[in-house]
């Protein structure tokens, strides 16, 4: 079994109940880790637009939305790095 740690991509293996089936073989990346408990969020990149002032401004950003998951639901995709940095 390999450590889990932030900034870490993992693939999503089981859930704790069958109506989140469908999380199940998503990647996602580890935010932090809590004792048994992991925050993660999807591996899928930032998305920017253009303001009406022409400025780039973020227009969803997937380190915003986290879910708790239980370290045994997660295992690690080795030698796969992060769509977005883990740093702002």
């Amino acid at each position: 079994m390999h450590r889990l740690k932030p900034g870490q991509v993992c693939q999503i293996t089981s859930v704790h109940h069958p109506s989140f089936s469908k999380q199940i073989g998503q990647e996602v990346v580890i935010a932090r880790i809590d004792g048994e408990i992991a925050y993660v969020s999807k591996n899928e990149p930032i998305e920017y637009r253009l303001s009406r002032r022409g400025e780039r401004v973020t227009k969803r950003d997937p380190r915003c939305i986290q879910t708790l998951m239980h370290i045994s639901n997660l295992t690690p995709i080795i030698g796969k790095a992060p769509v977005f940095s883990m740093r702002g």
